[in-house]
């Protein structure tokens, strides 16, 4: 890669480093699902603001130690649900709440991928939780 095209871009080759960086004061937790507890608490020591994928924890427990971490480190925390903004969720609950096609009782949604799945790491719990949990998060959501 030339250094022309990432001149001026930081780089950096561990978390660690990057949370040291004064200048940056949000980032983005995208690593594996598995990884961001681990991460955003990293993050909200270090003062940074965080955006982080979904789903956010791989449990309740987990959620509720990034939570604590997150307000005694006095920094913002969100969760990046992005689907809620695609056209097709959007005309969806549109429909659902306008009573559009009257009291809709059942909704099915389907994702197609290899073997029936999106990704292959999906289906493993110790990654992502399986495919509800990494995938069904924007669906129920």
């Amino acid at each position: 890669m030339s250094d022309a095209i990432t001149e001026g871009v930081i780089k950096t080759t561990s978390v660690d480093e990057l949370l040291k960086i004064e200048d940056i004061n949000t980032v983005v937790i995208s690593v594996s699902n598995h990884v961001h507890k681990e991460v955003v608490i990293k993050a909200a020591k270090a003062g940074k603001n965080i955006i982080c994928e979904k789903p956010a924890a791989m449990s309740v427990a987990e959620y509720d130690e990034m939570i604590s971490v997150v307000k005694d480190s006095e920094v913002l925390f969100t969760v990046h649900e992005q689907r809620r903004f695609d056209e097709d969720f959007r005309t969806a609950k549109e429909v659902y709440d306008q009573k559009t096609l009257g009291n809709v009782f059942t909704v099915q949604s389907m994702l197609y991928g290899i073997n029936g799945n999106m990704h292959d790491w999906h289906v493993f719990k110790k990654y992502g939780g399986g495919m509800l949990y990494d995938w069904g998060v924007h669906l129920i959501d």
